[in-house]
């Protein structure tokens, strides 16, 4: 509390970003600590300039505004075991290590755009750390549960164990199902899963879990962060409605994952969007382009900072949203004849000679005709390279629905 019982003002972001700095100083962090400004982050290195060691701030900047004043210096301290969470030993043996190893769902964001940010700005490349992809935006993984936070587990670990990363994913996932979590029902159309443990998200993974849910159809669920897991049916009006109205709100919470949808097919969750004669259509494609508008506009900076770091003449395009004469939102990418392109993953593709448009179509209709011009690459947000333009007779199959 301030003066007079007033609270206190949070710390703006430069004195949030050096007073972890300070703090983690203080608790005996051996090597260099700097706050990073223009990167809003905590960089340290060792003694002879070495990156070890990076915490990102922004996220927990946020989430630090959110507290209750009387808790925002506890969150700080948090915080700063957070950052010296890499100096936490693991068990040398896996024996050890099984009963606190847990299930992460995290965002496949979040890890690919770190790997290219420490590309494109030179910096060395972070451990690698094992996952499987959830649907095409999430990522699932092993992580060592710590009381301040959890320790990501590398490859490099699971070989010291003598462990694939498949047994070390089915001990994690039996760890949780033991765990009880409380589950809501609103009105027979709509589950949801908030234990706020952090390990919400996760428990996506627990199929038998799901399989026991009634719902009408398959089970379509959303994570819009760690701490919420929503489930209904495909053949659910209200419930898809509902999900759609909640997870919108998603996008404000700073442990933010992805507000697209999955649908379990068998064992796996795969990427689900309603057809377009569907009632809800609108809603879950307007949450697809804002969910991938702002991660496409990030990646495309980097991957512009990184062309011209390489000297490079490729060209990422971007992805643009915009509404259609119905009132949908869609996205679209331009392909431009004699210009070695990065496409983004869009809902429509144009082409472009000089400044006239030649052609457009549908993402799918476009890789029918001229798939084996587009190459798929390994970046997320997906991007494929195209090195040509289509013949003339393939314009004219993709034909122009703009005409």
């Amino acid at each position: 509390m301030g003066i007079l019982g007033r609270p206190t003002p949070p710390l703006s972001e430069d004195e949030f970003g050096q007073t972890i700095a300070d703090r983690m100083k203080q608790a005996g962090e051996p090597g260099e600590v700097f706050y990073d400004r223009d990167d809003f982050c905590i960089d340290v290195k060792d003694e002879d300039g070495e990156l070890v060691g990076q915490l990102n701030l922004e996220n927990l900047y946020e989430e630090y505004c959110r507290q209750p004043s009387a808790k925002r210096d506890a969150f700080l301290t948090k915080m700063v075991r957070f950052g010296l969470i890499r100096h936490k030993t693991l068990p040398e043996d896996f024996a050890d290590a099984k009963p606190d190893i847990m299930p992460a769902v995290r965002s496949r964001y979040t890890y690919e755009i770190m790997w290219l940010e420490q590309r494109a700005e030179g910096k060395p490349v972070g451990p690698d750390l094992p996952f499987s992809c959830v649907g095409d935006h999430l990522i699932a993984m092993p992580v060592y549960d710590l009381p301040e936070a959890t320790h990501t587990i590398s490859r490099d670990q699971l070989e010291e164990w003598g462990v694939s990363f498949y047994e070390t994913m089915e001990v994690a996932k039996q760890n949780l199902a033991e765990i009880e979590f409380p589950v809501a029902k609103s009105n027979d159309r709509l589950y949801g899963v908030m234990a706020g443990d952090s390990y919400d998200s996760a428990r996506l993974l627990l199929l038998d879990f799901v399989r026991h849910l009634e719902v009408h159809g398959q089970p379509v669920a959303m994570v819009p962060h760690r701490d919420q897991l929503l489930i209904t049916g495909s053949e659910d009006m209200d419930g898809l409605d509902v999900m759609a109205s909640l997870a919108n709100k998603g996008f404000d919470d700073p442990r933010y994952l992805t507000c697209t949808a999955l649908c379990l097919d068998g064992d796996e969750w795969v990427s689900w969007m309603p057809p377009k004669d569907h009632p809800h259509f609108g809603k879950f494609r307007l949450l697809e382009v804002k969910s991938m508008h702002g991660r496409y506009e990030r990646q495309k900076e980097l991957l512009d900072a990184l062309h011209r770091r390489e000297d490079s003449d490729l060209f990422a395009a971007t992805y643009t949203v915009v509404k259609d004469n119905t009132g949908t939102f869609v996205s679209y990418a331009l392909w431009s004849e004699g210009t070695d392109t990065l496409l983004p993953k869009t809902n429509k593709l144009f082409f472009m000679r000089d400044e006239d448009l030649v052609a457009s179509g549908d993402w799918d209709k476009v890789q029918q005709v001229v798939g084996d011009l587009m190459e798929e690459t390994d970046l997320y947000p997906p991007r494929y390279r195209v090195r040509e333009f289509p013949s003339a007779e393939q314009l004219a199959a993709i034909g122009n629905e703009l005409k």
